[in-house]
């Protein structure tokens, strides 16, 4: 079976690792890359982003060198700031001639034309936390280990600072993909308005909840790989076969 790339994007202030263990579990033809982003992981010396758009960028740019043989088909998952970035390169990929995905995975994250007026990256440190805990953003054990705090910190707020930039891009051609949005029982903070991702794309929209809260994906990963891979091996052989 032709090989089909999964690229997977972390959420604000995570890394590549997060992914670390997901190849086992993924049917052979998939292959996982996941994407570390700058100022973390075997990136640590390199310069936190100063805006999204210069994310997005320097994702596009690290991406190319997968798509040399331009037929070979992939897949975009995103987790919470990840599934911001990820709508985003497919934009980027699609503009600059490259072929679209075949799925987009949108992992605990409001559409964009969803804004809040919050801007938590303007908050004092112990307020910024604070405000990330309610949210399901970090755990307390994580906030109370101080060698964590003095790596990450700086991080997230940067990501988040970029994100809460992120005005959701403007006007865009609808994706011609299926999207499969996912997220956590707990995550009552999105409400209905998770379900608008519909608006996107011409292909069709699913949702997937799971027990736990924004970090599921955690407790819930054969469940949620069993989904990817069904999806994938669907999508790839061109037979989809959709899942409620």
């Amino acid at each position: 079976m032709e090989k089909l790339n999964l690229f997977c994007f972390p959420c604000a202030g995570g890394m590549s690792s997060m992914y670390s263990d997901w190849k086992s579990h993924l049917l052979p033809h998939i292959s996982i890359v996941s994407m570390e982003l700058a100022g973390r992981g075997y990136r640590t010396t390199e310069s936190l982003y100063s805006s999204f758009d210069e994310l997005i960028n320097d994702m596009f740019d690290r991406i190319q060198p997968y798509f040399e043989n331009q037929g070979d088909p992939y897949a975009l998952f995103g987790h919470s700031m990840g599934a911001s970035i990820i709508f985003e390169l497919s934009h980027k990929l699609i503009q600059e001639g490259y072929k679209p995905p075949v799925h987009l995975f949108i992992s605990s994250r409001r559409p964009p034309h969803h804004t809040r007026d919050a801007l938590l990256h303007t908050l004092p440190d112990d307020q910024f936390l604070n405000a990330l805990q309610k949210l399901g953003g970090i755990s307390e054990i994580l906030v109370s280990d101080e060698s964590f705090l003095s790596y990450f910190l700086p991080i997230l707020k940067s990501d988040i600072t970029n994100l809460e930039s992120y005005n959701g891009g403007g006007e865009k051609p609808l994706l011609g993909c299926d999207i499969t949005v996912l997220m956590g029982e707990d995550e009552s903070v999105f409400g209905e308005e998770i379900r608008e991702w519909e608006r996107y794309t011409q292909g069709e929209t699913s949702l997937h909840t799971f027990p736990g809260g924004h970090f599921y994906l955690n407790s819930q990963k054969q469940n949620l790989i069993a989904i990817i891979n069904n999806t994938l091996m669907s999508a790839h052989t061109g037979e989809y076969v959709w899942i409620k």
